[in-house]
């Protein structure tokens, strides 16, 4: 890596001398910080302009890098211009610019060259630009397009067809075989899909839990001791999931230097098959293997490791990782993933969490079911694999968990992966919360009982929203289920079923309307719907705002679309701004302009603050979504704003708060900055990802944390 950085300054000194007229003698110098990066040495370059700042200083050498002197082969030109883009495009960052890839370099030649990122991801992780799990999120093409108001491009002609990315990863079969884990060794099946439908056959509950620590050593004696202590009980823990960090997403070369977030890191399929030898249960790998850049290297370690069960296509139209912005390679990369999956002689679940692609993100449900029937459409018709849905954290009445799991039932014949807790309930105390519990496992028992789909039920521990649940607080979760589990089929006996098959059937219909128009419309557009890799990157450009707003089933009502079927998170969340509203008797902020943003995927916070505060007349000004502090700084000094909300949930608030306040100095700027959310915050040194709270430190930074809305209003009055 360093080398392939040596040569980058040093072809830009070669360009250099060719273009000194046009660059103004512009100079690459070398710097060490772990490894080497260009940067934009202008002052001590003679011609330089001192008023010129380092993005416009910066920027004047990206039109010169056309061919290269004295390299006729294409391909290693190629290579190499790529390089120097790299090491021209991270000066921005030498100078403290806010946007590192701006716009216009992203329109660069080759901009959708992998080894332009790996070489740049270096350059940032050489001069600490690496960020935290704030960033991860809708990617910053998506949220660019969305800010500015153009109209995405929704084709590139440099990302090969989607038959041929499919081809290689069948190819990859050869080398890439299904391995035996102790779960497939201890059913006796060939996969999980197998071992699913025997269940579901027999009428049998099956039972998810999720491990969350931050070691892999802890991790696989946590699933060991699990399993043994649930068996003492009569309890069977079907599947483990294991929590993932978003550092995974990243192709290898750039996983080194990557901040480390939440959860583990698997290198290769020897820390795999770690977890797949951990407990007799199946192994279920799901966030950040399928969907980003890095998803072919998981993918085949994965299934070396004898995992059937692989996911999660979801966050491939939604998630982001900091600093990579190229969604042609991670595109290609999802399909040789999936290509590689359809070629082996096992079934292998293509997971989906709904929750985390648009689903979390419309307001009608009939656009959330009919994205899972296009995601159907691409992974089984036209890919040749089997999708297995899951959903749940946002699914809060026990009526549209129910309709949604019997719509799924009836409309898809792969099992499902799991049903998730609604985890959004859990707003008290341990006590309190077993009665969120509660409410949504007997809805979700229930209603596998009238239409097995295969979901194993996900009993959420009850301390969850205070800490991370150690191994006997899984277990007494795990044990209520089982329990639970024996009382439903009574329950299920008294139940009037036809609500919930009338609200299946709206969702059904909507959901194939909503799919069929989008299709319609995509190809209309001039995208080719038969082709996987040019429909799903149409999609994620698109996201999830403008595809319901074109799409949605509901007929237009002025400027918007009628709801169908309300999202349960979106009523609950409006029905809290109304209240709130209502007590503010003769509050009234027409006169200020809040710039909204928030740190990472997560926002819902962010919906209620806005429609809080338009309730009160202030103006919003929807900065973006996982948005880079510095940015949000710029947009909100570009609109005019008054004052900073910022919503956040990954256990980064104090990060991006020393970070926004920051760029705030930088640019000569005072502006109150409100913060929300989940103030809490895992020390990096730590093996307990345990969070501390972090609120006061955040408001020794200058920001104001806010509880509530309250603390939010009495800072915007003052």
């Amino acid at each position: 890596m360093a080398a392939d950085l040596r040569g980058g300054a040093a072809l830009m000194r070669q360009r250099r001398k060719h273009q000194s007229a046009r660059a103004g003698q512009i100079g690459i110098d070398q710097r060490r910080a772990g490894a080497q990066f260009g940067r934009c040495d202008r002052h001590d370059v003679p011609g330089a302009s001192p008023g010129l700042d380092g993005d416009e200083h910066c920027a004047a050498t990206l039109p010169n890098l056309g061919a290269v002197p004295g390299q006729s082969d294409p391909a290693v030109a190629r290579r190499l211009r790529a390089r120097a883009w790299a090491a021209t495009a991270v000066c921005c960052l030498a100078h403290g610019l806010p946007a590192p890839l701006r716009e216009r370099d992203r329109q660069m030649p080759n901009a959708n060259d992998a080894e332009f990122h790996v070489i740049l991801f270096a350059m940032r992780v050489s001069m600490g630009h690496t960020r935290t799990d704030a960033d991860q999120g809708r990617g910053r093409w998506q949220d660019d397009q969305m800010w500015n108001g153009s109209e995405p491009v929704l084709t590139d002609p440099a990302m090969s067809p989607g038959a041929d990315l499919l081809a290689e990863g069948r190819r990859m079969v050869a080398d890439w075989q299904l391995g035996r884990s102790l779960f497939l060794e201890t059913e006796g099946v060939a996969s999980e899909a197998e071992y699913k439908r025997l269940a579901m056959s027999s009428g049998r509950m099956m039972q998810h839990e999720d491990i969350c620590f931050r070691s892999i050593d802890r991790t696989v004696a946590a699933m060991s001791e699990l399993h043994v202590c649930a068996a003492t009980e009569g309890v069977r823990i079907d599947r483990f999931g294991v929590t993932l960090v978003w550092t995974m997403g990243y192709p290898p070369d750039c996983r080194a230097g990557a901040t480390r977030g939440t959860g583990i890191v698997l290198t290769g399929p020897e820390d795999f098959a770690r977890i797949t030898g951990a407990s007799p249960a199946a192994a279920h790998f799901g966030d950040f293997m399928l969907g980003p850049p890095g998803a072919l290297e998981n993918t085949r370690a994965a299934i070396a490791a004898g995992a059937t069960a692989i996911g999660n296509l979801g966050q491939y139209f939604t998630f982001r990782l900091p600093y990579w912005d190229d969604d042609v390679a991670t595109t290609e990369a999802t399909l040789r993933a999936l290509g590689l999956i359809a070629a082996q002689e096992a079934e292998i679940l293509v997971h989906s969490n709904l929750d985390d692609g648009f689903a979390g993100l419309f307001l009608d449900m009939t656009s959330a079911f009919g994205m899972a029937l296009i995601e159907k459409h691409i992974v089984e018709d036209l890919i040749g694999a089997s999708v297995s849905f899951c959903f749940g954290h946002h699914f809060s009445a026990p009526l549209m968990r129910a309709a949604f799991q019997a719509a799924l039932a009836r409309e898809t014949d792969t099992p499902g992966t799991m049903i998730f807790g609604n985890t959004v309930a859990y707003q008290g105390g341990a006590t309190s919360n077993y009665a969120s519990l509660a409410s949504y496992l007997i809805s979700d028992l229930e209603a596998l009982h009238e239409h097995h789909s295969g979901h194993a039920v996900n009993s959420v521990p009850v301390t969850e929203n205070v800490r991370i649940p150690d191994v006997n607080e899984i277990l007494d979760a795990q044990i209520f289920a089982a329990r639970l589990a024996d009382h439903a089929p009574g329950h299920a006996a008294v139940r009037d079923n036809s609500l919930i098959e009338q609200m299946a059937d709206r969702l059904i219909s909507g959901g194939r309307i909503f799919a069929e128009t989008a299709l319609k419309g995509l190809a209309e557009r001039g995208v080719d719907i038969a082709d996987p890799a040019a429909l799903m990157l149409a999609i994620r450009r698109l996201g999830a705002r403008r595809i319901e707003a074109l799409w949605g089933a509901g007929p237009l009502e002025g400027a918007r679309r009628a709801l169908l079927v309300a999202a349960d998170w979106a009523e609950e969340l409006d029905e809290m701004a109304g209240a709130w509203i209502a007590r503010q008797a003769n509050v009234r902020l027409v006169h200020r302009r809040v710039a909204l943003g928030t740190t990472d995927v997560h926002e819902h916070g962010a919906y209620l603050v806005r429609r809080a505060l338009e309730g009160l007349g202030a103006t919003v000004i929807e900065a973006g979504v996982a948005i880079n502090a510095e940015v949000m700084v710029a947009r909100a000094l570009e609109t005019g704003a008054d004052a900073i909300a910022i919503s956040t949930y990954n256990g980064i608030g104090l990060d991006y708060a020393r970070r926004l306040m920051a760029a705030l100095a930088a640019n000569g700027a005072v502006l109150p900055v409100l913060m929300g959310g989940k103030l809490n915050e895992i020390p990096q040194d730590s093996n307990s990802s345990l969070p501390v709270d972090v609120t006061a430190q955040i408001k020794a930074t200058g920001a104001h944390p806010c509880a509530d809305l309250d603390d939010m209003l009495a800072v915007l009055r003052s």
